[in-house]
This record gives C-alpha cells, structure tokens and sequence, in this order.
C-alpha cells in the first residue's frame, strides 16, 4: 500500500508540473525526483537504502552506508534520463551548449555522490556513469564520438577514480572505506584476487538471474537490427550511425559478450568438465601467470613480428606479380596457370620442404607466412587490373603516363578496393599461415603456446591462445581499416 501511495504521487507530479508538454518530461520528472531522493538519502547516511524493498541489507559487504549496486542502478538510469532530457531541451531551444552543459552538471554531481568515500563510497560506480555522461554530452554537442575522444574519457575517468581512492586512501586507516582500502590492497600486491572475486561475482549474478533468458533474446533483436537497418528495429538507430560512429561497433561487441556469458554458463553449469571447457575467469588467470612470468609477451611479440614481416613481403611480391600478370597477356598465358597450381597447395604441405631448404630459423617460419600471403594480393590484384576501364587508360595515356607510372597513378587507384580486399584476405591468411609454421620446428609463439598446451593437457593456456590470435588479428585488420580510409581520401 505505501509502495502505490508512492507511485500514485510521483506520477500525479509527474502529469501535473508545466514540463509535460515536453517529449520526455514526464519521465524526466520522475528521474529527477528519484535522482533527488536517492543521492538525497547518500548524503545524509543511507538511511533509506538499508534493509528496504529495493535496498541492500546492513550486513551485505560489511557496508553500512553508502549506494548498493540496486540504489546505484536505479541512481544511474535517473540520472542519465534526466541528462538526456536537459540537453534535448537545450537542442530544441536552440542553446545545445547551455543543454549539453547543465547535463555535464547534473552527471558531475551524480559522479561525486556515488564516488566521494563519506557519501556513496562506491568505486565501480564513477566507473560505469562517468563515460556515459561524458559520451551524452560530446553528442548533445554535435560532435563526432571517434576513438580520440573516447580515449580521453576513458583516460578521465581512470583518473578520477584514482583521485577518489587515493582521497580516501589518505584518510585514517580506521575511516577508510573500500576505495581506500582497494587502494591499498593494490599496495600489498593482492589486486588481482580482488578483482577476479568481483568478476566472478558479476557473472555469477548475470547467469543466475531469471532474467538472464532475455540475453539471447535481446541479442537476436540487436542482430535484426544491425543487418536489417531500414527495418522496424534497425530505423531508429540510423540518425545515430553519423552522430555515434561508435556505435555500430558497440553493438557488434554484443555478440562476443553473449558467447562469453555462454562459455562462463556452459562451464560453471557442469555440461563440460573443467579439462573441456576451463571457466572464462580460468583462461584469465592463466594468461595473468604467463604475463608475471614475461612468457606472454614473448610468445604474443614474437607471432606478431612473423605475421608483420611476412604480411609485408608476401603483400609486396603479391602486389608486384599481380600486377604482371594482370596487365601482361603473355604473362597472364605463361605464367598464370602455374602461379594458379601452386595457390592450391595446403600450407601444410610446405612445411617440411621449407624445414628441409631452410631449417628450424626464423626464415622458414616467415616464409611461409609470406607464401601465405602472397596469394589473395596476387588474385585480387590480377583479377582487378585485367577489367580497368579502358577509355580510362587512354586518357591517361594521352597525358603522356606510361610504364610504372601509369600504373601507380591510375591502374591501381582504380582497383584499390579490390586491392584492399586482397590486403585483408592476405593477412587473415597470414596468421592462419603463422599456426601452421609454429606448429613444428618453434620454441616460442602463440602457435607452439597451442601445441604445448595441448601436450601438457592446459586447456586454459589453449583457449588463451586461441582468444589472442582472434585478438590480434582483429587488431592487424583494423589498421588496415585505418589504412583504407586514408587510400579511400587519397584516391577518391
């Protein structure tokens, strides 16, 4: 009954007051005054959060003030409804930057509340609302969400989070509260256990819930929506593509965390036994005692420097050949049947004729990555260059463009996506070369880490394997992303 007297007179205010002729001004209402309430009852000792409908229980952490992860939830949704609300208000006046403003306000204090030790003493609070606040306002502003500035933010909430703690980590150590107490566990050399606990203890609630059933669900709708964009679903979220550029990859990482809730369910849940399937957090520690050990970065540098050395030289005669043969018709007859024949070999047949020519060295190994990618640059690029416009060579001709000049001016600008395509294939190739040339005659790199593993019966070292190749093949394809957008401004 008190619960829907509540309910009954925020909603009467929330109906009532001027701003409901405002698109979101009744829920910015409600936000606002639960907003109020909540940072309200923070600073006066959280006499209402504790033993409570939605509260926490005074025993719960040993915490007996501050914001819980319920009060924290429900303070973080208020308050970025209501900063959404002020900067569209701000946008539909004409004043964005008076908008955008009083929201960084409002998400200040919000962020101090949460995060002072005598108030909220919550540490992943600041964490979690601190970027989202910064991301609303750089919008609300009219500017580009890029890399750069996400990194500044990022940057600025790591710093703010360490000014937190280490503000409470100078205070006498009996008033001290969990922020300065992480401070000095850091100290003692005992953060990983706490962070891995905390870990643990979110997936633990993630996967408990009865609410975790909607995950897959609300990942199909995100998969309709990002495939089909001129649909239902897919419609709102293209004004947001331009002004977020962000955005699309945010969605795409959705996948990865529903297959990362997936494997920490499968493995917790006994459908696979801890040598089949090590639990997410398994595969993290194991990768945490390779890096204190200086093994990680060894095996991690070493596969990257074959892949990079032998990308480029493989790319490089790819690039040359392709082009031979692509604007040669004698080569294309003579010497493009057999380029063609040896494509289809495997990559593991050459393994033990390069260990034979070569030996167990560094030079087998980037060989074959080379070998590798070679070919994808050398089809894409033939292929490509055999259908340029002709009336486009003529013209060009007629400027007096001949030979290597012709080809670097005109030919390959005209094919260049294509050759981007074949870059792309050829790295992807490259790595997958890479296993191939670790598996035998190797003492370090992710491809031995993966028959070691294997041989040693390490499943949790194998799957990190596994995850840092995907890692860093993601890596290498998004420089190159990088690289064809400045060919794409280049030669546009």
């Amino acid at each position: 009954a008190v619960v829907a007297i509540i309910a009954l007179a925020l909603g009467s205010v929330a109906l009532a007051g001027p701003w409901r002729r405002h698109p979101l001004g009744t829920p910015a209402a409600v936000a606002a005054i639960t907003a109020l309430v909540i940072a309200g009852d923070a600073v006066t000792g959280s006499r209402l959060t504790l033993s409570t409908l939605m509260g926490e229980q005074p025993t719960i952490g040993g915490r007996f003030y501050g914001l819980g992860n319920v009060a924290f939830a429900l303070l973080a949704t208020s308050v970025l409804l209501l900063c959404v609300a002020v900067a569209d208000l701000g946008v539909r006046r004409g004043r964005p930057r008076a908008g955008a403003l009083a929201a960084l306000a409002i998400g200040l204090v919000a962020v101090v509340v949460d995060g002072s030790p005598t108030w909220g003493a919550d540490l992943g609070g600041p964490a979690a609302l601190l970027p989202a606040v910064s991301g609303l306002v750089v919008v609300a502003l009219g500017l580009r969400l890029g890399w750069g500035r996400v990194l500044m933010v990022g940057l600025g909430t790591v710093l703010a989070l360490v000014v937190l703690a280490v503000v409470d980590y100078l205070r006498p150590a009996s008033s001290r509260t969990h922020l300065g107490r992480f401070v000095q566990t850091v100290l003692d050399g005992g953060a990983l256990d706490v962070i891995t606990r905390k870990a643990q203890q979110n997936l633990d609630m993630l996967t408990g819930s009865p609410l975790a059933m909607l995950i897959p669900v609300g990942l199909v709708l995100v998969i309709v929506a990002l495939l089909r964009p001129h649909s239902a679903l897919g419609r709102p979220l293209l004004p947001a593509y331009d002004r977020v550029p962000l955005l699309r990859t945010g969605l795409g990482l959705m996948l990865p965390a529903a297959l990362l809730v997936l494997w920490h369910v499968l493995s917790t849940a006994g459908v696979f036994s801890a040598v089949q399937l090590p639990a997410p957090l398994a595969v993290l520690e194991a990768g945490i005692g390779l890096l204190a050990g200086g093994d990680l970065w060894t095996h991690v540098g070493i596969s990257t420097q074959r892949v990079l050395i032998g990308f480029l030289i493989g790319a490089g005669l790819g690039l040359v050949a392709g082009s031979f043969i692509g604007l040669s018709r004698w080569g294309s007859t003579l010497v493009g049947p057999t380029i063609g024949a040896f494509r289809a070999v495997p990559s593991l047949a050459w393994v033990p004729l390069l260990l034979l020519w070569i030996g167990l060295g560094e030079d087998s190994k980037v060989t074959l990555v080379a070998i590798g990618a070679f070919f994808p640059v050398y089809t894409t690029v033939s292929a490509a260059l055999q259908h340029v416009d002709r009336n486009l060579i003529e013209a060009a001709r007629a400027f007096g463009l001949h030979g290597l000049r012709l080809l670097t001016t005109v030919q390959l600008p005209a094919v260049m996506p294509s050759v981007i395509s074949g870059l792309r294939l050829a790295l992807a190739q490259a790595w997958l070369f890479l296993v191939a040339a670790e598996l035998l005659g190797a003492s370090m790199g992710l491809g031995w880490l993966l028959t070691d593993s294997q041989n040693n019966g390490r499943t949790d070292r194998l799957l990190l394997a596994i995850v840092l190749l995907a890692v860093l093949g993601k890596a290498t394809d998004a420089l190159l992303g990088v690289f064809e957008k400045w060919a794409a401004k280049k030669w546009a």
